[in-house]
């Protein structure tokens, strides 16, 4: 029971936070007169800054999987 409410409140919190980034990312962009990048990837200044950035993302996952089960 009260891991369910954790969760459902988890995910509340989550899509709270997500929506203020997009409105943020609006707003910033409107006020500071930025333009939008072209695309929805992200692209690092070097390659070997995306390799690294990739390795990261990996590791995190596998770790959150590795304490979870």
């Amino acid at each position: 029971m009260f891991v369910d409410v954790f969760l459902i409140i988890l995910l509340a919190v989550l899509v709270v936070v997500v929506g203020v980034g997009f409105f943020l990312d609006y707003w910033l962009r409107k006020m500071l007169n930025i333009p939008k990048k072209q695309g929805i990837l992200y692209k690092p200044m070097h390659p070997v800054q995306g390799c690294i950035e990739a390795v990261i993302v990996i590791g995190s996952i596998l770790l959150i999987f590795n304490v979870e089960f």
